[in-house]
């Protein structure tokens, strides 16, 4: 059986969800799909992007359509312009005009929001499964929206350069916490970073710093809205920790592998300057 890459196995995906590949080919994509969470993450991209595919519905047809028909419909179709009645052509002239107007707005319309549908999809699926590999292995985890997000990583002065703002954890991670890596995302609503740090435990958290609240990273999963330490705080159970977010001026801090409350308070008191650090 032929191994398979990610470029080789994401070009078969599509034919893979369709049922369009031999058997073996089969074998080979659910072989390379087994162990590469990227990939599968690329394959429930699909799924979800049929789902809503399916769900379309044929529009109807405009209200003055079959007025069109008329106008522009004669017994012979091949009359000469000459003997099309003008009171049809005038009006079908000044219908034309509408109707172009109305369906370039309608295309316009769908496709921004079948557009908007299909980054709020991405978003859940790629955060699902980075959610979902982090208690394994933060690295892994990280890779996915890298791979993803057209990640590179990045120093923290590189971070303000390319940002054209300090971010919050440049001065105001405790000093318990050591730096791992920082990335900095392209998202869809802005360019995003992220960066990792590990406890003196040696357990990892991460911190994401973004320009709009997105609570769509977290899909169905269990969460509430409550105030930590003044701020209105969305708090998110995960697989043996918690995931938190908060606004902080303008700009919002996630954070990925909270143990404890406790925890997530001192990391607020730090972030708005209440502790030492």
């Amino acid at each position: 059986m032929t191994f398979l890459n990610c470029e080789q196995t994401q070009s078969l995906l599509s034919a893979y969800h369709d049922d369009e590949l031999s058997p073996a080919q089969c074998r080979e994509v659910e072989s390379h799909l087994s162990g590469c969470i990227h990939c599968q993450s690329e394959l429930k991209s699909f799924q979800a992007l049929s789902r809503m595919a399916a769900q379309l519905q044929r529009p109807d047809a405009p209200d003055r359509w079959s007025e069109l028909r008329k106008a522009v419909n004669t017994d012979h179709p091949f009359t000469s312009t000459a003997q099309v009645n003008s009171s049809q052509k005038n009006q079908f002239r000044a219908f034309y005009p509408a109707l172009v107007a109305s369906l370039i707005i309608a295309v316009g319309l769908a496709f921004w929001f079948a557009s908007g549908h299909r980054h709020q999809y991405g978003l859940s699926i790629n955060f699902d499964a980075y959610l979902t590999a982090f208690e394994k292995n933060p690295t892994t985890a990280d890779q996915i929206l890298v791979a993803e997000y057209h990640g590179i990583p990045v120093t923290f002065p590189q971070a303000i350069e390319k940002l054209g703002y300090r971010p919050a954890v440049v001065d105001h991670m405790p000093a318990s916490y050591s730096l791992v890596s920082a990335n900095l995302l392209k998202m869809p609503c802005c360019e995003c970073l992220q960066a990792t740090f590990r406890r003196s435990s040696g357990e990892v958290i991460c911190v994401f710093e973004h320009d709009q609240d997105q609570p769509v990273w977290f899909g169905d999963r269990s969460g509430l809205q409550t105030q930590c330490d003044e701020k209105q705080c969305r708090l998110i159970q995960l697989d043996g920790h918690l995931a938190a977010t908060w606004e902080r001026k303008r700009k919002f801090i996630t954070v990925v592998g909270v143990k404890t409350v406790q925890e997530l308070l001192l990391l607020i008191q730090a972030f708005e300057g209440k502790s030492e650090i």
